[in-house]
Parts: C-alpha cells; structure tokens; sequence
C-alpha cells in the first residue's frame, strides 16, 4: 500500500503542475482559455489526492506492512473476509436491473429517469435489510410440516455475522416450537 499512496501522491503533483501549465500554454498560443480540458485536469487531480489521501489513511490506522508489501508474505497472509453476502438472494439481479432501467430512462426524459429512481431506492434498501430479517423465515412452517430441519445452511457460511448467529438461534427457537405442535 506504501507504493500505491507513493504513486497517488506523485500523480497529484503531475497534474497539480499540469493544471497550471496547460491553460497557461492554451492561453498564450490561442489567446483563449479552453473550459473542458482545464477543468477535467483538476478534476483528475482531485481525484487522485482523494485516492492517495484515503490509502494513507487506511495504512496509517493499520500501523504497519501489508501482506502485499512484504518480500517474505505467503499468498494466504492477504485474505481478509470480503463481507457476508447471501447466496440466494435476488436483490442484486433487481437492483442492476432497476439500475438499468434508469440509466436508460434517462435518454427518454428526466421525469421517467425519477421514476426509476424509486425502482432503484426500493431494491437498494430491500437489498440491504435482507440480512436483518429472520434466517429462512419463509420457509420455516414448511420444513416442519416435512419432518426437515429449519437450519438447512451450515453454520460455515454464517461466520463473520454475530447478527445472524442471534437469528439462527430464534429460527432453532421457533423450529422447535412448530415441531412440539406437529
């Protein structure tokens, strides 16, 4: 990470520079200022000392070599959790779809373009609670009635979430219960 905030703050500096050079050289030899390309250079400066910033940050919190950075680290030194996703979740698949529809609703007019931006809203925030509800809530009463277990994931797939290890205890709780009326 050292050498990706070096090469970050070493691009901020280049276009910091060529931010100053380039309207200058514009101006001089065609007496006028031209918007887009000066614009777009500072623009491209600040996103690169945006870039270098956070990577400082992040290394600077962890005090101490990375994984990457070091000559004697074994490929296994640099997996990290990458977060919980659900494997069956359809969220995603209607969130890229809504996201589609509004990038194409957006050539036909805004007022389609804020429709589908409530498309968007909507799976964006069922996509995000999902992992909130009650592990298999919908199927609990039918697994029960087959003499199945609730708990059909392996406890594997859940580590890395405390919140879902609390829902998996209130499924178990609830399977049990179903099962004593059956």
């Amino acid at each position: 990470m050292k050498t990706n905030v070096m090469m970050f703050g070493l691009l901020t500096v280049f276009f910091g520079i060529f931010a100053v050079i380039y309207p200058t050289w514009n101006y001089f030899g065609e007496g006028r200022i031209e918007w887009v390309g000066n614009i777009g250079i500072a623009l491209t400066m600040v996103m690169f000392l945006l870039l270098g910033s956070f990577l400082y940050l992040n290394l600077r919190r962890q005090g101490g070599t990375l994984p990457e950075d070091s000559d004697t680290a074994d490929i296994d030194d640099g997996d990290t959790e990458m977060g919980y996703y659900l494997p069956w979740s359809w969220w995603p698949f209607f969130a890229g779809a809504a996201g589609g529809i509004a990038m194409l609703a957006m050539s036909v007019g805004i007022w389609l373009a804020l429709f589908s931006l409530g498309l968007v809203l909507i799976t964006f925030i069922g996509w995000f609670f999902e992992p909130f509800r009650v592990e298999f809530h919908r199927f609990i009463g039918s697994k029960v009635a087959l003499g199945q277990s609730c708990v059909s994931t392996p406890l594997s797939s859940l580590v890395g979430s405390t919140h879902l290890f609390k829902n998996l205890g209130v499924c178990v709780e609830q399977c049990d219960r179903l099962r004593r009326r059956v």
